[in-house]
């Protein structure tokens, strides 16, 4: 039975932050770049749970990390003049917790998850851009314990606000599964560990064998 894990992480809110510093040493650095428009790139990450795991058993609080990793950018987006995206980090925290209970959390009318937030801090050749601040809030993500198949499929579906690079864009993803490696997540959750991270995106699982993209839409 398909089981789901409602997050209460959606929005993807992007504004402006700091920068990723380059250039050539003793030269002062141009301003950074703010980026805009189509760019899609591979997109690989896992959901943390500390310091305690999902299981079985309720009783303790524990809190979600994001990260996440965006590699082999192109389209018109993924350029401003000389610079180029290379790669970006997403990290992204919450600064609540929540109960660590996985029937509480895979049954309805369980507890949402805390907001999340943080950065994507690019790295660009030729250039700097700016960190983009990130917040993940809304029930418009989860993540589906395919029992069945030992898969795990993670839906998202952010979306980019005012402020710095790709501001008001939609973003789509693809491909975002994870092969339990032969054990379903609630067999994990029945473990005195429990589940302590549900990866994403990688390639060579089940069903991901050409691994997970993000796309920024242009124009939206």
């Amino acid at each position: 039975m398909d089981r789901k894990i409602v997050l209460g992480a959606g929005a993807l809110a992007l504004a402006l932050g700091g920068s990723v510093a380059a250039g050539v040493a003793g030269a002062t650095p141009a301003p950074p770049a703010t980026l805009s428009g189509l760019m899609k790139c591979s997109l690989t990450g896992a959901y943390h749970f500390a310091p305690y795991g999902l299981t079985n058993s309720a009783g303790q609080q524990t809190a979600v990390t994001l990260r996440g990793t965006l590699r082999n950018c192109v389209g018109a987006g993924a350029t401003n003049g000389v610079v180029s995206i290379v790669l970006g980090h997403l990290l992204a925290t919450s600064a609540s917790t929540v109960s660590n209970s996985w029937p509480g959390l895979t049954t309805g009318g369980g507890e949402s998850f805390p907001t999340l937030s943080g950065t994507i801090v690019w790295k660009a050749s030729h250039g700097r851009v700016t960190t983009t601040n990130v917040t993940v809030a809304g029930p418009s993500q989860s993540i589906e314990d395919n029992s069945g198949t030992n898969l795990a499929t993670v839906f998202v579906t952010p979306t980019l606000t005012a402020g710095g690079s790709y501001a008001g864009q939609t973003v789509a993803t693809t491909g975002l599964t994870y092969n339990a490696n032969a054990f379903s997540l609630g067999v994990h959750a029945a473990s005195s560990s429990g589940v302590k991270s549900i990866p994403f995106g990688a390639t060579g699982g089940f069903n991901s064998a050409n691994g997970g993209t993000i796309t920024i839409e242009a124009g939206a």
